[in-house]
């Protein structure tokens, strides 16, 4: 999609030689995303610039326009509605552009007349000739742990790092509450993900802090300018919740989850440089507990996992272990390596290229007895394209 919606590809679709097409498919259509903000503005993605465009939906501000459409649209998902009523409504236009052309419209589109236009199939309802089960049932279940206790501990870290939290929210209450709230969700995901994961965090939190009080210092950066920088901070959507992982692009050999918790890191809630210094030296006591409960090898969440990976009913099972973050991924890999599998990980990440992915996954599909993995330790990029219906036992470490 992202080819075709390319002006010089684009370009091509223009030309009087093209015959209108009979039917056009998407797959993945959730990933046509248009969604609009607070202020009611729409913001469209160049695919589904490029859905309207091949709908044949009149839009004079997109740029991706043809003289012709296709007879006929079918949009194919999983996830058509993922919990914001807009997006939905987009894909919906695109199906009856002239009576849908407004969300109020939408609204009261007769549930009879929705019927005509959508056909819904549910895994229950997938059944063999002979009325078997196509997909085996589903077994779900959570394992819970204790945090370790003690002055340096597990639970030492969570209540200092929650106690931080709290400070920077109420105090962004005169700057950028909103790109707060933001920043301090990354926190708070990556403390439940890992001690590691949260202790890199914590080094870009002062890495960044490090570059605005050298700002600030050098003169380059005024204190009016920190409060006006602290205010204009774009609010970028989470995409760890506004999207579903395979909805999400990788970037530059980076997954998107990690592009935005960059980015969303970039806020602080400081007004001068005194406030610069006194959260430096807050992040700084934090970074040094971590470490200190990272070293002592403290991670109650791994041995409840140990416990699972070494279980007799588990003996010489393949297993998935999903993260959402490549630190709690290299985390996983080095513990794991530590108690002697060595050669039985298999990974996956947004800095791997499509080649290397498909490497690994071949490796974990070898059986043991050919020198095939045992663990796939993987990120959101093992969900682009990746068949790994081989194994039936996943375990989502977050």
């Amino acid at each position: 999609m992202d080819t075709l919606a390319s002006p010089r590809v684009f370009a091509r679709l223009k030309e009087p030689v093209v015959v209108p097409y009979d039917l056009v498919i998407f797959d993945e259509a959730h990933k046509l995303a248009a969604g609009r903000g607070a202020d009611l503005r729409v913001q469209k993605t160049d695919r589904y610039c490029l859905a309207e465009a091949l709908a044949g939906v009149p839009d004079h501000d997109n740029r991706l326009r043809l003289g012709w459409s296709a007879h006929h649209l079918l949009l194919l998902t999983a996830t058509p509605h993922m919990g914001k009523d807009y997006p939905y409504y987009a894909l919906w236009r695109l199906l009856e552009p002239e009576m849908l052309s407004t969300p109020e419209a939408f609204s009261e589109y007769p549930a009879e007349q929705r019927c005509l236009h959508f056909i819904r199939r549910t895994k229950e309802e997938m059944v063999y000739l002979d009325g078997r089960p196509l997909y085996p049932k589903r077994i779900s279940d959570t394992l819970g742990y204790q945090l370790a206790q003690g002055e340096v501990s597990e639970q030492a870290l969570y209540d200092e790092t929650t106690d931080y939290l709290r400070f920077v929210y109420n105090k962004a209450k005169l700057l950028n509450r909103e790109a707060a709230r933001l920043a301090m969700s990354v926190f708070q995901r990556r403390l439940a993900s890992s001690t590691y994961a949260l202790l890199r965090s914590f080094e870009r939190r002062i890495e960044k802090l490090d570059r605005l009080i050298a700002d600030v210092q050098d003169g380059k950066l005024t204190a009016e300018q920190l409060v006006t920088f602290q205010q204009r901070i774009h609010k970028d959507d989470d995409v760890l919740d506004a999207k579903t992982a395979d909805d999400e692009a990788p970037e530059e050999g980076h997954e998107e989850n990690e592009i935005a918790e960059e980015k969303l890191l970039q806020g602080v809630v400081a007004a001068s440089l005194a406030d610069l210094l006194a959260e430096k030296e807050q992040v700084r006591r934090l970074l040094d507990l971590a470490k200190k409960v990272y070293d002592a090898g403290q991670e109650s969440k791994f041995e409840r996992l140990r416990d699972v990976l070494t279980d007799p009913k588990f003996s010489g099972e393949k297993l998935i272990v999903f993260t959402e973050h490549r630190d709690t991924l290299e985390f996983l890999v080095k513990r794991l390596s530590g108690m002697g599998y060595t050669g039985q990980i298999a990974q996956i990440h947004g800095s791997m290229h499509y080649t290397q992915r498909e490497e690994e996954v071949e490796r974990f599909r070898q059986p043991l007895a050919d020198g095939g993995a045992r663990f796939l330790i993987c990120t959101d990029a093992a969900g682009e394209g990746i068949n790994l219906q081989f194994c039936w036992i996943m375990i989502n470490y977050d």
